[in-house]
């Protein structure tokens, strides 16, 4: 006699929900939302030290980003719309010049 196609149903999803359950218990508990060290990337981050060197030196700047610092600030201007995240309370997003950064290196 078969079983009803309910019942393979609900041993699937029942090996499904078995297996999401183990996967939580193995990825462990966080310890913060955002870990300190990415607390702090405005102070030590790449960009916000490296950029301020580099747009002392334009060849330089045109070397690590294949543009003239003008250009960048046109480009940031132009696809801010695009890129600008709003905040939240638990975390501060990337401004929109570092996310054009990352998108160019």
């Amino acid at each position: 006699m078969q079983a009803p196609a309910f019942v393979g149903f609900f041993m699937k999803m029942s090996m499904y929900l078995a297996t999401l359950l183990h996967l939580r218990k193995c990825r462990g508990h966080r310890r913060f939302w955002v870990h300190p060290i990415n607390e702090r990337h405005e102070q030590f981050g790449e960009f916000h030290r490296l950029c301020r060197e580099l747009r002392s030196d334009e060849d330089i700047f045109f070397g690590y980003f294949h543009m003239s610092p003008a250009l960048f600030d046109d480009l940031v201007q132009r696809t801010s719309h695009i890129l600008w995240k709003e905040g939240c309370n638990f975390r501060k997003p990337l401004s929109t010049q570092e996310r054009l950064a990352v998108c160019l290196q």
